[in-house]
Order: C-alpha cells, then sequence, then structure tokens
C-alpha cells in the first residue's frame, strides 16, 4: 500500500510541472485530474473481473497499468505533447489501475482483521484500518518531499519560464521512471511477502 501509493503521489505533485515545461502545455493538468473518473469505474468493474481473475492477477494488473499509462505519457511527450487524446488514454489506464489496487487493497485489509482474529482472538478494525489511513498519509508526505528534492536536484527554477534540457530530462525520470519503481515493489511485495492468498488463503 505504501509503495503503490507512492508511484501515484509522486505522479500527482510533479504532474504539473511535466505538463508545463515538458509538454508546454499546462491546461492538459485539468484533463489529466478529470480522469480520476477512471479510477471510479475501476472500483465498479473490480467485483465482475475478481470473480473471472483472481486477486493476485487483479493486483498484477493494477501495477501494470501504471506502468503502461505512464509509457503512453513519456511516449507521447515525445511525439504529441499537446495532444489531450494521449493524455486522457495514459491517465485513464494509470487511474483504472488505481481503482484496482484500491479494490484488492480493501479486500486484502478484511483478510487481514480475519487472520488477526484467528492468530490472536480479538478483532482489531480499527487499529488495521487506521495503519492503513497513516500508510496513505505517509505516501503523500514522502511523495512532497521526494518531488521538493527531486525538483532541486534536476536543477529546477521557479522564476525561469524555460527550464534546461537537463532540467526536463529529470522532470522526465521522476514523472515516469521513479512512479514505476515503486510499482514494481509494490508488487513483489505482494508477490513475496503477502501470505494471505492462493491456496494458504484458502486453508
Amino acid at each position: 500500500l505504501l509503495a503503490y501509493n507512492l508511484c501515484m503521489q509522486i505522479v500527482n505533485g510533479i504532474i504539473i510541472y511535466y505538463f508545463k515545461y515538458v509538454a508546454g502545455k499546462e491546461g492538459l493538468f485539468s484533463i489529466f485530474s478529470v480522469c480520476i473518473l477512471a479510477e471510479m469505474g475501476g472500483l465498479v468493474v473490480f467485483p465482475k473481473i475478481v470473480k473471472k481473475l483472481g486477486r493476485e492477477k487483479m493486483f498484477a494488473m493494477a501495477c501494470a497499468f501504471p506502468i503502461i499509462g505512464l509509457i503512453v505519457i513519456a511516449v507521447a511527450g515525445f511525439v504529441a505533447p499537446t495532444n489531450p487524446l494521449f493524455v486522457i488514454l495514459g491517465a485513464g489506464i494509470l487511474k483504472l489501475g488505481s481503482g484496482f489496487e484500491l479494490g484488492v487493497v480493501t479486500v486484502c485489509i478484511a483478510d487481514v482483521i480475519d487472520y488477526n482474529e484467528l492468530l490472536f482472538g480479538t478483532r482489531n478494525e480499527s487499529i488495521i484500518c487506521s495503519t492503513q489511513t497513516f500508510l496513505m498519509k505517509a505516501s503523500q508526505a514522502v511523495s512532497g518531499l521526494l518531488t521538493g528534492v527531486g525538483l532541486a536536484m534536476v536543477g529546477y527554477n521557479a522564476s525561469l519560464p524555460q527550464q534546461s534540457a537537463a532540467t526536463l530530462n529529470g522532470i522526465r525520470i521522476i514523472m515516469i521512471v521513479i512512479p514505476m519503481v515503486f510499482a514494481v515493489i509494490s508488487y513483489l511485495i505482494y508477490e513475496k511477502a503477502y501470505k494471505l492468498k492462493g491456496d494458504y488463503l484458502n486453508n
């Protein structure tokens, strides 16, 4: 949850700079923001899809979709930086994955609550659910720090109307590469360390 939210929050923090300086069209940010509807759509269709594919494949999709969406946005930044259709497509795929992740994590937390009761004989919904809230808030704080430090490291200067080529490439890395890394980390943690799935959960 923390790794995945870092992926999404870093994108949300840097995207305005990406559209303003890399794409050269700040207005694309509003189009990107509207694509949160795709996240809501992901939650709506989640119950039907998870019945067919299962939770593990759904979480793999949830981690893969942001990577695909960011690749679309990155490619568009070179071939058609001001084309809103690419932004809609890339942001829609990214946010759809986020909706799937919210669905999987919600179910997983319910399993953790049940597993905790099985091990210790008490139900601690408030503690476990508050941990989820804490991790989401922590990801927002850490992503804000990483965004600010990252912009400083790549030489971003707010007083300049145009940034250097090195700074633009640095913004691309913060916007595209780093969130991809966190999406992969999230999947690896789920795959390697999260036990409540498959045969273990059924037993």
